[in-house]
């Protein structure tokens, strides 16, 4: 704890007083702010975006849900959204409870296929950042343009922040989605796989490979995502604002898109550039060997970069799937 103790002191603090002062300069020139829209952040929203990362950071590693690299990672992302966005947090926080669940869940199974299933309960800083890595920095872009404010989605009043907000969402939604598709989905009913490309029978666990059962989890992790920012936005923003704005309720149905397109485009992309073998007959592997027998794919990326290129892909295709999807329902 002696290590978070100087990370909290010597990096997290300052760098959260700098983007406090980069959210008062740009509140100071937001249209929002003429308007009466947005607040400039206040000592509580400040000082609980130091304390509830730093206090879910040891929770994590007292549970062992994440390493110490892992929690450090996870304490600074957490700060950033919490003074920019409390939806972007809630959300995240979502994903990484659910997420944590979900790789817990049937360990013993799962070992049948996956001899290291035992060794991803807990999360490291490569994990943490492959997966709410982009979402920070959506949230940075949010937060230099729009400033530190919980904005509804509106495309029409609020163009920018909407953009920014269904960036982060995609981001977020798409790594919940594809965690709850490769962790649930090789353990529960209708769990056979199949790839992606060629719609071939193969292995559990193989890149690429999809069933029934990690379809229909995969929009189950977009989906809870999206009810808790939903939820969040409809306790963090005044009520005259929201009746004022469009319809909220679609960001459900966004984000279970978000889950199912970026669990989607991460099998397609781990099918062809991430390889898959069998080792000892029964062991998924992604590293080729003499005696393992390929699956699929090529040996250029491994688990962590096809996620981060995967929720990279969704956060920057679902804006505009969100205009139409505003459009369309409101």
């Amino acid at each position: 704890m002696k290590v978070g103790a100087l990370v909290l002191l010597y990096i997290v603090t300052p760098l959260s007083l700098i983007t406090w002062f980069i959210c008062l300069v740009n509140y100071s020139h937001s249209e929002g702010s003429e308007r009466g829209l947005y607040r400039p952040v206040g000592p509580f929203k400040f000082a609980l975006s130091i304390i509830l990362p730093s206090y879910l950071a040891y929770n994590g590693i007292r549970k062992k849900s994440l390493t110490t690299s892992g929690a450090l990672a996870a304490m600074i992302i957490g700060w950033i959204l919490c003074l920019v966005h409390y939806g972007f947090l809630v959300s995240l926080l979502t994903f990484y409870v659910v997420g944590s669940k979900a790789t817990k869940f049937r360990i013993s199974q799962k070992s049948q296929f996956d001899e290291n299933a035992d060794q991803h309960t807990a999360r490291n800083c490569v994990q943490v950042l492959s997966n709410g890595g982009v979402a920070t920095i959506f949230t940075l872009f949010y937060c230099l343009e729009d400033g530190c404010v919980e904005t509804p989605i509106d495309f029409v009043k609020s163009y920018s922040a909407s953009w920014w907000s269904v960036s982060v969402l995609g981001a977020i939604s798409c790594s919940c989605g594809d965690t709850l598709a490769s962790e649930l989905g090789p353990v529960l009913p209708f769990s056979q796989p199949y790839l992606v490309t060629s719609f071939q029978r193969v292995p559990k666990g193989t890149n690429g490979g999809v069933s029934i059962a990690g379809t229909v989890a995969s929009g189950l992790g977009g989906l809870i995502v999206g009810m808790s920012f939903y939820i969040t936005l409809l306790l963090s923003v005044d009520t005259e604002h929201i009746a004022s704005s469009a319809h909220q309720w679609p960001v459900i149905a966004l984000c279970t898109l978000a889950g199912f397109i970026g669990s989607l485009i991460d099998s397609l992309i781990g099918s062809t550039f991430q390889y898959s073998g069998l080792a000892k007959g029964k062991y998924v592997v992604e590293r080729p060997d003499p005696s393992v027998k390929d699956i699929s794919g090529r040996a250029i990326f491994d688990n962590h970069a096809v996620n981060l290129i995967s929720t990279i892909i969704t956060s920057l295709i679902m804006p505009r799937i969100a205009f139409y999807i505003w459009w369309f329902l409101t």
